[in-house]
């Protein structure tokens, strides 16, 4: 199971701004596709991280493991 943050996702997005800005312009093209491929899969990473949050906050103060934010806290079992 991946143990990716949302932490990581940012930076992964925030590398891809940097190869943007620093490609030649021959690279351009396939660099900007690849980018909205990565935007993609985060928006709906996001997305997900917004259901999971939604359900948990319907629970109210029963617990739920998750793994969702960045945290040194072993999650909830």
């Amino acid at each position: 199971m991946a143990r990716n943050k949302l932490s990581d996702l940012r930076d992964h997005l925030f590398e891809q701004i940097e190869n943007i800005k620093s490609a030649q312009p021959e690279e351009l093209d396939s660099i900007i596709k690849k980018a909205k491929a990565m935007s993609e899969v985060g928006s709906t990473i996001i997305e997900s991280g917004k259901l999971e949050y939604l359900f948990i906050r319907e629970l109210g103060d029963q617990k739920f493991k998750t793994n969702l934010l960045d945290s040194n806290k072993e999650p909830v079992a």
